[in-house]
């Protein structure tokens, strides 16, 4: 199958750790050196770095795109490290499972419209979209936008046109692995986004919430990309019933084992898993 992949080039990474003599655990992150791994800096026509520019909330941050071969497939890395942008927004490819809750945020838009728009940029228009899990489901703001430009469709129909090419992998069947924003919050993230697709921002806030009339429920990226996708899967068998069971409230006129959620089991590597 031709893939490619998108993700953020965390110049800290994960963090290592190391345990001392009284057997606490200390963190530690090391900067990564691009020259020193197997990445290569996309340019344009004019040999400078092909970078492409996001909207999160009243700023507007730019990222350039490295390239990793992983066997036949490209992976795209987008990295906000760019002196257009100030410290704040640098920070955003930092590090991963950032704890505070706006880095997040500015992670989500990055990878998710910023995924969209480096695909673009390169010519690449995906058939099918993936999202893994909720950190990448801006990318449908993206895709409803260059819809609505494209179609000139409404805000619904251009949605529904995403909907029939996204689908989504949820893994965690636990809150603290589904992140949930204040609404408040997400419509000031959003608030760049929404100005471009020409849309009130608070009617893609509700795309997020178990009950979208509710407006003060914080808004889940999960429930977000399950509405936008045309169907979504748990890793294994079981985790598919435990997720049509989290999730029925998102179909409340339907069975819990009609909930559009199936299951595609996941591969293990047995001695490492082992290991």
């Amino acid at each position: 199958l031709p893939l490619v992949a998108v993700g953020l080039m965390y110049r800290h990474g994960y963090f290592r750790q190391r345990i001392d003599a009284s057997g606490w655990q200390h963190e530690y992150w090391v900067e990564t050196d691009p020259d020193r791994v197997p990445a290569a800096l996309i340019r344009d026509d004019d040999g400078d770095p092909l970078c492409i520019k996001v909207p999160i909330g009243d700023r507007t941050v730019v990222a350039q795109v490295w390239r990793v071969n992983v066997g036949r497939v490209p992976l795209l890395l987008l990295d906000a490290d760019r002196p257009e942008n100030d410290l704040t927004d640098r920070w955003i490819t930092s590090r991963l499972y950032v704890g505070d809750s706006g880095v997040r945020l500015g992670q989500y838009a990055l990878l998710g419209i910023g995924g969209v728009r480096a695909l673009h940029a390169l010519g690449i228009d995906p058939g099918v979209v993936h999202l893994n899990e909720g950190h990448a489901a801006m990318a449908c703001l993206e895709l409803a936008r260059a819809e609505r430009e494209r179609t000139g469709a409404s805000v619904d129909d251009a949605f529904e046109a995403v909907r029939q090419r996204t689908v989504f992998t949820t893994h965690t069947p636990v809150p603290a692995g589904n992140d949930t924003y204040p609404a408040a919050q997400m419509a000031e993230t959003l608030s760049g986004i929404a100005a471009e697709m020409g849309v009130d921002v608070d009617s893609l806030v509700r795309r997020g919430h178990t009950h979208p009339d509710e407006t003060a429920e914080p808004f889940g990226v999960t429930q977000f990309a399950l509405r936008s996708s045309r169907i979504a899967n748990g890793v294994s068998a079981r985790h598919g019933e435990v997720a049509r069971e989290m999730w029925h409230e998102l179909w409340p006129d339907r069975a819990v084992e009609d909930v559009p959620i199936t299951h595609v089991t996941n591969g293990a590597h047995i001695p490492t898993w082992v290991g």
